[in-house]
């Protein structure tokens, strides 16, 4: 039976995970206070910051894409010959889903703007998933 040998690069990866799976249980906790019309307080104290709410989306997601793209240690596929992340390409697709809802949700609105927002920060963690990942995971000698 083999072992696995036990380092920090293997308890930082798992740590990076649960980091991952903690954080999609808050977004998914806020989509559902927005949704269920609670939350109002903080919603309004968000919205009085001038792009408070497009830079809560930004940031949201592109922690959680960043955290999915280190969790699935950058594993990609490939799309019309380009290497393409498949942690971002999979948190695009599940907010894309999620901005679509709101248009059937009565106490939220479907916004391009949020959409374009959560866009941006996917995508630019993603690239900044590319540039960590080689430093936070160097194989040790």
């Amino acid at each position: 039976m083999v072992f696995k040998k036990f380092s920090f690069i293997f308890i930082f990866q798992h740590m990076i995970r649960g980091i991952t799976i903690t954080f999609l249980i808050l977004i998914i906790s806020i989509i559902w206070i927005v949704d269920t019309g609670r939350g109002t307080a903080v919603l309004d104290m968000v919205h009085r910051i001038p792009l408070g709410d497009k830079m809560g989306h930004f940031f949201l997601m592109g922690i959680l894409s960043l955290l999915v793209n280190l969790s699935f240690k950058l594993r990609t596929f490939t799309v019309w010959g380009r290497e393409v992340l498949l942690g971002t390409t999979l948190v695009l697709i599940v907010v894309t889903l999620e901005e679509l809802s709101q248009g059937f949700v009565p106490t939220r609105n479907l916004s391009f703007q949020d959409w374009v927002a959560d866009f941006l920060g996917i995508v630019l963690a993603g690239r900044l998933a590319q540039v960590l990942y080689p430093q936070l995971f160097k194989q040790q000698s």
